[in-house]
Order: C-alpha cells, then structure tokens, then sequence
C-alpha cells in the first residue's frame, strides 16, 4: 500500500476519518489509522453507516470460493 498526498492532505487520513476506506491492518503502517477508523465507525459516517459491513478482503475470499463452486 501507500501514502498518498494532495498537496499538504494525507488522502489515506482523509479516506478513513470520512469512512471511505477501511484501513487493512496486515498493510497499516501508521498508527493513527485505527483510532481514525474508530471514531468513523462510532460516528456511523460513510461505509460505517451500512448494519453490517463486509471487509473488502473478506468479500474478495468469498466471491472467490463462490466462484471456484461455479467452476
């Protein structure tokens, strides 16, 4: 993974703190990101406000067992 920067923006901070990113914990290596994505889930902003959201490594292992049955 990587940081990415938009002029003086951290857009991974920016991402996470507007729920728009998960923060992947094998990957993250800052460690302000959890707290980050803590605070937008309590809040329930962006993919937080979903019940029950699926981790995107989650949804690819599923999707690819599913399509493994298929083959």
């Amino acid at each position: 993974m990587a940081v990415v920067h938009c002029g003086d923006v951290n857009a991974n901070v920016a991402q996470v703190r507007k729920g728009m990113a998960w923060v992947y914990p094998q990957y993250n290596h800052d460690p302000s990101l959890p707290a980050i994505e803590a605070a937008a889930r309590n809040s329930r902003v962006g993919l937080w406000a979903d019940r029950d959201p699926l981790e995107p490594w989650l949804f690819r292992k599923e999707r690819k067992a599913r399509s493994s049955l298929l083959n």
